[in-house]
């Protein structure tokens, strides 16, 4: 056996050229891959389970390629509408910023500067001020981190937590969110977009540990997180010449999920009524309410005041999604801005009727415990490395599931359509886009279009074994010629197939979506 010490190799590569040593970087770049790949091989070896996922994200791959590298067009006269919009808006949160800042330290603050943020909220001195008794906002520091990463910060989960803490800091806390939020959103116009119009985006297949795909700027740093993208700016997106954009999206998604694994028969007869929330605030409120049984006049009734901001629907929406995951009446008043009564009584009411989701909750956390892992009815497992009997632990199992379930769902769906499609078949009739975590961004031929659609339903549409029985959950179909709600002569229309909706192509997109295929 030859041994080779390290003093030897380390004379050898720096008497080598600039040029020799990147050759030699590289040759490790391409040998690491192979090592990788024979010790990865041999782990999967021993868990067919994993080796199933694993092989299935690989599947994957081609089709998030393929999105990332057409990318969307979109309108130059919307993303300069909007960016003349949003550049008005910075200026005068800006200016409100700095006039709030001025009044507690006496100049101005730079709310993209981490060190004057610090300063401005945990480490402001007495004596640049003229009232000697204020000594400024002089919080407690929070901070992020474990152990040697420990450190102090004002990023936005701090600045939340202190708003919510201190009356009297909201009004400058909100001002410097929403000056980060508009910022963000004018970067985003002036960087994310192409130089021929197009926004793409990196799609991560593995990017998140429940199964649900993340997205980020491209190889060339362009584009963004093209799933946290707002209503607002969806109006810049426009279908290619002869197309117009499908949004296949899965009704009540998660919630189905929540219902069928936890097995509870009410909540799942809820779940297919046609409208959970109006149906769970039937349930809720019997009596309070005069209702028809007819979901169409009931959700209007549904929809009128009841608690503050608040309607019975809001609350049986948005009480029963926090509920299903976990939230308790603490965390459920202070997201939903109520008295902390109104939120016990509000989930003694939903388990008291839906008794089956704290026992799923219960029996999951269990298996959580005795195992380490959860696997989805799918098959998708997840080992959790966290404290086993932490509470934060215990929400990220309970969401885990039904979360990866639904984004596999979607997935599956999505590669049916592009094999069809563009593998196998004809892409200029149909074309997937992007991903959105419960349904996915396509493309359809405009003059085909109807014929198209229910085949398209179809391949979505695909039933699940979940404890026994089948859950197929719904798709809500919408096209458009703008991917937005925002633009009502362009906006998406639902399909109905007893309705077929008959688009035309709006007057005003007639310079850019300029002939049919």
């Amino acid at each position: 056996m030859i041994e080779i010490s390290t003093k030897s190799i380390e004379s050898k590569v720096n008497s080598m050229s600039p040029e020799m040593r990147l050759w030699i970087y590289n040759g490790f770049d391409v040998l690491l891959p192979h090592e990788i790949h024979e010790a990865q091989t041999n782990l999967l070896a021993k868990d067919p389970q994993k080796n199933q996922i694993y092989n299935y994200e690989r599947t994957m791959q081609g089709m998030a390629f393929h999105m990332g590298f057409r990318g969307i067009l979109t309108d130059p006269m919307e993303v300069a509408r909007h960016a003349l919009r949003l550049e008005s808006l910075v200026k005068r949160l800006d200016r409100y910023v700095q006039r709030l800042a001025f009044a507690v330290w006496h100049k101005g603050l730079n709310v993209n500067s981490p060190d004057q943020m610090k300063r401005f909220f945990y480490e402001v001195p007495s004596n640049v001020l003229k009232d000697k008794d204020n000594d400024g906002w002089g919080l407690k520091p929070i901070y992020s981190g474990k152990g040697n990463d420990r450190k102090i910060t004002c990023d936005r989960k701090a600045l939340e937590k202190i708003a919510k803490n201190n009356y009297y800091i909201r009004p400058v806390i909100s001002a410097i969110l929403a000056c980060k939020d508009v910022t963000k959103k004018l970067q985003f116009l002036r960087r994310g977009i192409d130089n021929d119009q197009r926004f793409r985006c990196t799609f991560n297949v593995t990017g998140t540990s429940t199964g649900r795909w993340s997205s980020s700027t491209n190889p060339f740093r362009t584009g963004s997180n093209f799933q946290n993208l707002t209503d607002e700016l969806r109006t810049i997106f426009l279908p290619d010449p002869g197309f117009i954009f499908g949004y296949p999206d899965l009704e009540q998604a998660e919630s189905r999920g929540v219902a069928y694994l936890s097995g509870d028969e009410a909540y799942i007869l809820a779940c297919e009524s046609g409208d959970l929330h109006t149906t769970v605030a039937r349930m809720l409120w019997p009596n309070d309410v005069p209702w028809t049984g007819d979901n169409t006049k009931d959700k209007a009734l549904a929809e009128k005041p009841y608690y503050r901001h608040f309607s019975r629907r809001d609350m049986a929406k948005r009480g029963g999604h926090a509920s299903n995951y976990l939230g308790g009446p603490w965390t459920l008043a202070r997201n939903l801005e109520i008295e902390q009564q109104v939120a016990v009584e509000f989930q003694d009411l939903y388990f008291g009727i839906f008794s089956g989701i704290p026992r799923w909750h219960a029996n999951l956390i269990q298996e959580l415990q005795s195992n380490g892992c959860l696997t989805s009815p799918l098959g998708r497992k997840r080992t959790f490395f966290e404290r086993l009997d932490s509470e934060e632990t215990h929400k990220k199992a309970v969401a885990s599931v039904p979360q990866g379930l639904i984004s596999d769902i979607v997935k599956i769906g999505a590669y049916r359509i592009w094999q069809k499609y563009e593998i196998h078949g004809d892409s200029t009739l149909a074309q997937v886009l992007a991903d959105m975590h419960d349904g996915i961004v396509l493309q359809v031929k405009h003059s085909q279009y109807t014929e198209l659609v229910p085949d398209l339903i179809q391949l979505m549409t695909i039933p699940v074994q979940v404890k026994g029985r089948s859950m197929t959950i719904p798709v809500d179909f919408t096209l458009g010629f703008r991917w937005s709600k925002f633009d009502p002569s362009a906006k998406m229309t639902h399909w109905k197939s007893d309705k077929i909706p008959l688009l035309s192509r709006p007057d005003s997109l007639e310079g850019f979506l300029a002939q049919e295929i």
